[in-house]
């Protein structure tokens, strides 16, 4: 066997550097567009603006800790720079979340760091990722590929990497619903990993997930009619999203969706794939890894979205954002394979047939059309208007920000 080569620190900044530039890259339009989208706006921008810091309130049952925090980062520059710099924020923790992959430490998980490496470009180019990638609202699934990481790690060495690393913990686990859906990532890291920083490690995860089922059963949440019925449809959506996701990508399964049949059958023989590298690492935490993205999914069904039919569970043009992290989860299993494992062809064949869905879907499209300039500037005026009502129009048609100003003119959060 080959020496193991180290990952040598001083390239660990300018690879994130370069990640970051490859992922605004991939939707240019986000640089250099003045859009703002949905909930980026509206409920985590709106809510920075106002004076104090809001963390706690809730939004769709769940808190949004990381959300909320960034965009308090986003309201020290100007609101004539706020497009880009929600896109750049957004950009930036996706980045940092994937990087986790490129430890030393994770070096125990991919053999040697080429395949850290591997792993990292893999999952910043994921293809099914229009409406996560420099999205602030859905930067939960990069926070969740850092979990799956950093949850089957061995204990930092350093006390500051050991503060910094629960500290990431905690606060991915209080954005969305992480906290419940990595608990048995968690759970199996206490089995595997024992050790007393490791069992903080897991029982900030659960303490994190009761809060999550605490403020999701506050609001008054439940399944609705008909969606239990509807879970016996989950095999065939995994393999359309999580295979077909993984070997076509969202936009050439719109072309193909006629043609679904033929898209399962290679989506099955995946997975199938993915199935036989997690159980040659069936000891190991491939299986964990796969999951917290099938409970994601199996929640989406119970949740109000899964009240409006089943067409939307085979509808490629939308709502990618409760599978893109099975598609993450299956490429961290086949790169995990093809490190380890004594016969890596298989693996290696399954990564090869992504190539396509990797490179077509490298390109995605705009968010939405970009903010007329003067509305942009208007709004940035009104906020400095003591008790003031701004509104600012964004994508999609009929979202907008509204600020309500204070009547304290000393109390305004306003940008120079």
């Amino acid at each position: 066997m080959p020496p193991m080569l180290v990952w040598p620190r001083r390239a660990a900044l300018p690879v994130i550097i370069l990640g970051v530039l490859l992922l605004m890259l991939r939707r240019p339009e986000g640089v250099w567009q003045s859009t703002i989208w949905a909930e980026d706006g509206r409920v985590f921008w709106a809510a920075a603006l106002q004076p104090g810091v809001d963390l706690s309130t809730t939004y769709a049952a769940q808190l949004w800790m990381a959300q909320r925090l960034a965009a308090q980062a986003v309201v020290i520059a100007p609101p004539d720079w706020a497009p880009p710099m929600l896109y750049g924020a957004a950009c930036l923790i996706a980045v940092l979340a994937i990087a986790t992959v490129l430890q030393r430490r994770a070096r125990v998980l991919f053999g040697q760091f080429r395949y850290q490496l591997l792993a990292f470009l893999l999952v910043l180019m994921l293809p099914t990722a229009w409406e996560v990638q420099g999205n602030l609202t859905n930067i939960q699934l990069w926070l969740g590929v850092g979990m799956l990481i950093v949850l089957v790690l061995p204990a930092p060495v350093s006390v500051v990497g050991r503060v910094s690393e629960l500290a990431f913990v905690l606060l991915a686990g209080l954005t969305g619903f992480l906290g419940v859906l990595l608990s048995p990532v968690a759970a199996w890291a206490l089995v595997a990993r024992r050790g007393r920083y490791v069992s903080a490690r897991s029982a900030l995860v659960m303490v994190a997930a009761a809060c999550n089922i605490y403020v999701w059963l506050g609001a008054g949440r439940a399944a609705q009619e008909g969606s239990f019925t509807r879970l016996a449809r989950l095999p065939e959506t995994l393999l359309f999203r999580w295979g077909g996701g993984a070997l076509l990508g969202e936009f050439p399964l719109r072309d193909y969706a006629g043609g679904r049949r033929y898209v399962l059958l290679l989506a099955a023989v995946f997975l199938c794939l993915v199935l036989a590298a997690v159980w040659r690492d069936r000891r190991g935490p491939s299986v964990v890894w796969l999951l917290p993205a099938l409970l994601w999914g199996v929640l989406a069904i119970l949740s109000p979205t899964g009240a409006v039919g089943d067409s939307w569970m085979f509808d490629p043009s939308a709502h990618w954002r409760y599978f893109a992290l099975g598609v993450a989860s299956c490429v961290l299993v086949l790169v995990r394979a093809v490190g380890t494992s004594a016969v890596r062809w298989p693996f290696w064949l399954a990564l090869a047939a992504c190539a396509p869905a990797l490179l077509v879907g490298a390109r995605l499209p705009a968010m939405g059309p970009a903010l007329p300039p003067d509305e942009l500037r208007s709004f940035a005026r009104c906020l400095e208007v003591p008790g003031a009502v701004c509104e600012l129009a964004i994508a999609p048609e009929g979202w907008v920000v509204v600020v309500v100003n204070p009547q304290d003119h000393s109390a305004l959060v306003t940008q120079s």
